[in-house]
């Protein structure tokens, strides 16, 4: 591949990471909304296949009865996932936060151990320690809240990434035509 062809490729690789940042940043809840759903069909469809391919297992060996409680599991699961996938996100959240929490705790329990021996460095693992149990305790206390959150920073940071390699894209596409 000539450099033209080069200077091509990383010119409209740019243009379009810098406008699906752009789109990202302005609709990153109907963005994060369809990515969502799309995952949310996409696991749900994986699980009823498997469901169908024990299925059929069972149907064609009766003496196979795993597979067909593993189908019977896994129409549920899909079901329960469609359905219900509110429960699913605020049971994250809720274990993200417990998680959080035992862990800021954690880290409090061991910066006074630090701190009583008169060793540098307890200070900073005290901070996160609280703000660990902070953000554990949002988590826990509003879930779906938490989880819009999360999703709106990581919506604003992926926008952002796209467009800075977007534009360094093109500045190595500009320059590479130069040349």
């Amino acid at each position: 591949m000539g450099k033209s062809n080069n200077s091509t490729r990383n010119l409209i690789i740019g243009i379009v990471c810098i406008i699906f940042g752009i789109v990202l940043l302005i609709f990153k809840k109907e963005v994060i909304d369809a990515i969502n759903t799309f995952v949310k069909w996409s696991v749900a469809a994986a699980i009823v296949v498997l469901g169908v391919i024990n299925l059929i297992a069972f149907i064609k060996d009766r003496k196979k009865t795993a597979a067909l409680i593993v189908a019977i599991v896994a129409f549920a699961a899909a079901i329960i996932l469609l359905v219900f996938s509110g429960i699913i996100t605020v049971t994250i959240c809720i274990t993200i936060g417990a998680l959080l929490v035992l862990d800021g705790i954690f880290k409090i329990k061991n910066a006074l151990a630090i701190s009583k021996a008169k060793a540098k460095g307890w200070l900073p693992m005290f901070l996160f320690g609280i703000l660990n149990i902070a953000i554990g305790a949002v988590a826990i206390l509003v879930p779906f809240r938490f989880a819009d959150s999360i999703t709106t920073v990581l919506a604003i940071g992926l926008g952002i990434a796209l467009i800075v390699f977007g534009v360094q894209q093109l500045v190595i596409g500009i320059a590479t035509a130069k040349s």
